[in-house]
Order: structure tokens, then C-alpha cells, then sequence
């Protein structure tokens, strides 16, 4: 008898990679680190939706979180992939 998987059984690398979003994330900061900003705009995702998955991808240690000054004089975090060779289809 098949036995249905509820969300707790998930493992959470599936969840990611299953996420759209999640996965341009990581492939838009895999070459160099961006801004939330820049992340944002690439991505073509919602400001909140993006803060939220960047949060989660940094506590999945996915990505690693520096610190840049940017365009308006400002430190500002930047975010780069720790993943190797992500290409979606």
C-alpha cells in the first residue's frame, strides 16, 4: 500500500529545487555576488517573495552573504551561490 508523504517528510533539497524562483536565485548568483536589488530585477520576482527565499537560502547555508559598499555610498549585503554548476531547463 502507497503511503502518502505529508510536508514534514519532505526532505528540503527537493523543495528548493523544485522552487522556480529558488533555482534563477541561485543561478543569478553563481558567477558573482548581487545584491537583493540586483537579484530582484534579474529574477523578475517580488520584492517580498525575494527577501523571504534569500533568507531561506542562507540558512540552508546555499548561499554565503557578504558585505559591499554600493552605488549610494551605503554597506550593503551581497549574495553568491555556494552551489557549482546549476543550469535549469
Amino acid at each position: 500500500m502507497a503511503q502518502r508523504i505529508g510536508l514534514e517528510n519532505k526532505d528540503p533539497i527537493f523543495e528548493i529545487i523544485a522552487d522556480r524562483d529558488i533555482r534563477a536565485i541561485l543561478e543569478s548568483t553563481q558567477v558573482f555576488p548581487k545584491s537583493a536589488q540586483q537579484i530582484i530585477s534579474e529574477c523578475n520576482i517580488a520584492e517580498s517573495t525575494a527577501y523571504r527565499k534569500l533568507n531561506r537560502l542562507v540558512c540552508q547555508n546555499l548561499l554565503n552573504v557578504r558585505y559591499a559598499v554600493g552605488q549610494s555610498c551605503r554597506w550593503e549585503m551581497r549574495y553568491k551561490s555556494n552551489l557549482c554548476l546549476l543550469k535549469s531547463t
